[in-house]
């Protein structure tokens, strides 16, 4: 089971990195919404502020080039906390402002869709075949990163 959530939060991910080689993640509401913001210079990095920026690939098989060093180890800490800050802010956000069905998420999520009950915000858990099959039938479904699972309900 994941967890995942539909509503208000839907986004497309995409690694991104620098001319100076720093990565990072860049989250778009729509995949357009890239290219327009790299196109005007909205997308900067946020260790050095270059507008240099592109997509990486992001299967981690692909090799791209021989490791970099890193930029230093107090900037890595800086990163991983406010990565964990803005982990937090985000799942108090959704503990905040979506309804947990827990497993009946996809029950619900389609009740949604099909018109058979009220549009809102939910969250909840499903497998992946369950996200896959909401997602054939045009059903948008998010996962989280990051929040664990009860592995007593898993198969």
């Amino acid at each position: 089971m994941i967890d995942i959530l539909r509503g208000g939060l839907a986004m497309v991910i995409y690694d991104l990195s620098c001319a100076g080689g720093h990565k990072f993640e860049g989250w778009f509401k729509q995949p357009d919404n890239f290219t327009d913001q790299l196109e005007n210079s909205m997308l900067s990095c946020p260790v050095c502020g270059s507008v240099n920026i592109r997509k990486l690939p992001t299967a981690s098989h692909i090799k791209t080039g021989p490791a970099r060093e890193s930029v230093n180890k107090s900037q890595e800490m800086h990163n991983d906390a406010s990565l964990v800050e803005a982990m937090q802010s985000l799942r108090a956000h959704i503990d905040e402002n979506f309804v947990n069905v827990g497993a009946q998420f996809p029950e619900e999520a389609r009740k949604m869709h099909y018109g058979e009950s009220e549009e809102k915000q939910i969250r909840g858990t499903a497998t992946q075949d369950e996200v896959h099959s909401l997602a054939e039938e045009g059903i948008d479904a998010f996962p989280l990163p990051g929040i664990s699972v009860d592995k007593n309900k898993l198969n």
